[in-house]
C-alpha cells in the first residue's frame, strides 16, 4: 500500500496575498486542490494524509471533499512547522501502508511519471524528485564570495519524496530525540541516520509556488 502524506501549513509569507498559498486558486481551484488531485489520480497511489494548521482543518476538509476520489484522501491537524506536520500526518497513515511519499502541498504541476519514478525507488530505499542546477553557486559572507561550488555535482531538491515506511518512521524518531533537529526536507532526516538518499529527475514544471512570479508561471 502507498501513502502520500501532503504538509499544508505554510504561512506563505513571501507570496504576499491575504491567504496562505495553498488556498489561492490557480487556473479555477486552489493550489492545494490541484495538487491532491494529481496523487488521486495516479493508480499506484492508495491514500493522501493532509496536514493543515487547526484553524483551518474545516474549511479543508469541506475543499477536499468536493474532489474526484475524495474518499481517499484524509485531513489531520499539523504541527508548529513542515517537520512536525509530516511526523502528525506519518502517525495518521494507514498500518498497512508499506511505502510513504512526501510532497509539498504547493508543487501542483509534478508530472505522475515523476511520481512513478519516485515510487519504483521509494519501495525499498530513500529517494528525491531533483532537478540538476543550472546556476553557478557560490558560497558568500557578509555579501562576499568565499567559495565557488562545483555545479556539476549540485542538484535542486523537489517532491515528492519517498521512502519505505520504517525508514521514514526511524528518521523521524530520531530527529524528536534530537530535540532541536530541525530540517527543510525529509530526506535530509534520513541523511542523518547514514542511510543513502538516491534522486531520479524530476518535471521542469514542477516548481513551489513561493512567489507571486511563480504562481504567473504556473498559470501560463
Amino acid at each position: 500500500m502507498v501513502s502520500v502524506i501532503i504538509p499544508a501549513g505554510g504561512a506563505g509569507t513571501r507570496m504576499g496575498a491575504a491567504v496562505r498559498k495553498q488556498y489561492l486558486m490557480l487556473a479555477g481551484q486552489p493550489v492545494l486542490a490541484r495538487t491532491v488531485q494529481v496523487f488521486i489520480d495516479h493508480p499506484e497511489v492508495d491514500e493522501i494524509v493532509v496536514a493543515v494548521p487547526a484553524g483551518d482543518l474545516q474549511e479543508v476538509v469541506g475543499m477536499l471533499s468536493r474532489q474526484r476520489g475524495a474518499k481517499r484522501v484524509q485531513v489531520v491537524e499539523g504541527g508548529s512547522d513542515r517537520q512536525a506536520s509530516v511526523a502528525a500526518a506519518l502517525a495518521a497513515v494507514a498500518p498497512d501502508s508499506a511505502t510513504v511519499l512526501v510532497h509539498d502541498a504547493v508543487r501542483p504541476l509534478v508530472a505522475p511519471d515523476v511520481i512513478s519514478a519516485v515510487l519504483v525507488v521509494a519501495r525499498t530505499g530513500a529517494v528525491s524528485a531533483a532537478r540538476p542546477v543550472q546556476e553557478t553557486i557560490k558560497v558568500c559572507v557578509d555579501e562576499k564570495v568565499q567559495e565557488t561550488l562545483d555545479r556539476s555535482k549540485l542538484w535542486a531538491m523537489q517532491t515528492p519524496q519517498g521512502f519505505p515506511r520504517a525508514l521514514l518512521e526511524r528518521a523521524h524518531a530520531a530527529a524528536a530525540a534530537g530535540h532541536d533537529v530541525r530540517a527543510t526536507d525529509d530526506c535530509a532526516l534520513v541523511e542523518r541516520l547514514g542511510e543513502p538518499v538516491h534522486i531520479v529527475l524530476g518535471n521542469t514544471e514542477n516548481i513551489k509556488l513561493t512567489t507571486p512570479a511563480d504562481l504567473a508561471l504556473a498559470q501560463r
